[in-house]
């Protein structure tokens, strides 16, 4: 029922609240294995990716939306809301010193906000960083041209 970025998401709340049993997962999979339905195999790649990535702390249906959007491009996963040139940022891949920022409306409506995400777009820009800015409508009315966007920033 849950999308990959919502599995996602539950199994790092968990883990960051300590209810986790990893252990216990695998078993209950490995006892339903033989049923049918993508809900198996999600779960198993969720657990792998917890596993790689640790705790998938989301803040936003926007931010959820973006991580199945990269599940579902087969992008590298990114760090969320991770630190990068003293601001914290929606997504970062640091090898590739690749930022996306998600817009979306409750938060961008003001012209402050609008200066304060040019100021720390510029900065970030400064410190050597490339910035993607993704708007709701990017992740729901044009996820091919997003996914293909960030897809060849990361391969730059």
């Amino acid at each position: 029922m849950l999308t990959a970025g919502q599995l996602q998401a539950t199994l790092g709340e968990a883990d960051r609240r300590g209810l986790l049993d990893v252990a216990a997962v695998y078993r209950a999979l490995r006892r339903l294995c033989t049923r049918h339905g993508p809900g198996h195999q999600r779960l198993t790649a969720a657990l792998v990716a917890h596993r790689q990535r640790g705790v998938t702390l989301l803040r936003s249906e926007l931010e959820e939306r973006f991580l199945d959007l990269t599940i579902a491009a087969g992008l590298p996963q990114p760090e969320l809301n991770a630190p990068a040139a003293g601001f914290e940022v929606d997504a970062l891949w640091p090898a590739e010193r690749l930022v996306v920022e998600l817009d979306g409306w409750a938060n961008h409506k003001e012209r402050e906000a609008a200066a304060q995400d040019r100021d720390k777009t510029n900065k970030l820009q400064i410190a050597g960083y490339r910035v993607l800015r993704f708007m709701h409508a990017d992740l729901v009315h044009r996820p091919a041209q997003t996914a293909a966007a960030i897809s060849a920033a990361l391969a730059r």
